[in-house]
């Protein structure tokens, strides 16, 4: 998402996380500015190895006893 500094400045948000994507859309549409997608690439994160997962929570364990 891109916005004009007069947008940002006036933003009476509320939310926090996702949700602010779906309020700043609406606000954006009440002030009349033209809203818009722009595309972008989407890279799949690495699998991550099962050992690594197993390593952390034996270390949790040993430090949350």
């Amino acid at each position: 998402m891109s916005f004009l500094r007069k947008f940002v400045k006036k933003i009476p948000a509320a939310s926090r996380g996702f949700e602010i994507e779906t309020e700043l859309t609406i606000y954006a549409l009440q002030m009349r500015l033209p809203v818009g997608e722009v595309p972008a690439k989407y890279f799949k994160r690495p699998e991550t190895h099962i050992q690594n997962s197993i390593h952390l929570e034996m270390v949790l364990e040993y430090y949350l006893l």
